[in-house]
């Protein structure tokens, strides 16, 4: 073999390439030999997207792992499945396809949970400082806190479109709106940290509807994600219309599967809050008209009493005069 060659092989053989390929075209014509039969697999979950009592979602996506790696699974809905950190057993089968998000091959399995079940705490796999957070659904939340303790970050269009979304249920005087331009990560930094600033707030919403999976990428950095732990709010997103599991999503407390599907669950949480309040009150004041009769009869009641003692003395009386003459 020619010692150049030999040296610099990929220079020899450039000659002979004829055109050049794309990553996603080149992860595409790799063949990896897949089982052919279903398989089980069993680990904690990692993520989940979107919540399970969403609006009955056709499939859940989520991550399952143990303290080394992980896998992306998608499920049909389960009842036994409820909250991150259960460890479950799924049989499906494996897909694999490019992974958008990071640079490789995107390992997934497709099927459903067969059962949970219990074992000693794992080690986390990413960011275990922020393991231990409270975790809190959007429905838990508007039940703890007020609707305006929830703050909104995205762009002024993205925020337009959820108000639009939500059937006139919410206005832009309910919640606290905080624009924010994701074009670059110190932008959206910027956003988070002024968000966090803001007195009252319990909570922040990330709304960004991305054209495409390279526009929401920037929710993969680790960065903005330690960013947002830091501010020790309660973590919702609804970042794009696929089905992709970003770093974001992993570690909100909820994620939502599209900003349209999460404005009309926050459209169908707000509505019932208030029929609640509504109930409320029509029942308080029932109670309030009862008692203001049970109070008048009580006091009709004590004035025929007073008359029929009154009305016993006077006669008392007069017979008492009658007896003396």
């Amino acid at each position: 073999m020619d010692r150049q060659a030999f040296c610099n092989p990929i220079q020899s053989k450039s000659s002979s390439i004829s055109n050049s390929l794309s990553p996603t075209t080149l992860l595409n014509m790799l063949q990896i030999e897949l089982p052919k039969f279903a398989v089980k697999i069993r680990g904690e979950v990692l993520a989940i997207r979107p919540w399970p009592n969403n609006e009955n979602p056709i499939y859940l996506y989520g991550e399952i792992g143990d303290s080394e790696s992980c896998i992306e699974f998608k499920i049909k809905p389960n009842n036994k499945l409820q909250l991150r950190g259960q460890h479950i057993e799924i049989i499906g089968a494996l897909h694999t396809s490019p992974n958008y998000q990071r640079d490789g091959i995107k390992v997934s399995i497709e099927g459903e949970m067969l059962n949970e079940y219990k074992v000693e705490k794992l080690p986390s796999i990413f960011l275990t400082q922020h393991n231990s957070r409270n975790l809190v659904s959007l429905k838990q939340f508007l039940h703890q806190y007020k609707i305006n303790e929830l703050c909104i970050l995205s762009t002024r269009h993205g925020f337009a479109d959820f108000i639009s979304k939500t059937n006139q249920s919410i206005h832009y005087t309910d919640v606290v709106f905080s624009v924010c331009n994701f074009d670059t990560i110190q932008n959206i930094l910027k956003g988070i940290k002024e968000t966090a600033t803001k007195k009252h707030i319990k909570g922040i919403v990330i709304i960004h509807d991305g054209e495409n999976c390279w526009d929401n990428r920037k929710w993969d950095n680790t960065e903005i994600v330690l960013a947002l732990l830091d501010t020790k709010l309660h973590i919702y997103t609804a970042l794009c219309e696929t089905d992709i599991l970003l770093l974001a999503d992993k570690h909100a407390d909820e994620a939502f599967i599209t900003p349209n599907k999460f404005a009309k669950y926050l459209s169908s949480l707000v509505l019932e809050q208030k029929y609640k309040n509504n109930l409320t009150t029509k029942v308080k004041n029932v109670e309030s008209k009862f008692y203001d009769i049970l109070k008048s009869k009580f006091k009709l009641k004590k004035l025929v009493m007073l008359l029929s003692i009154s009305n016993i003395i006077f006669l008392t009386i007069i017979v008492y005069i009658l007896n003396q003459m």
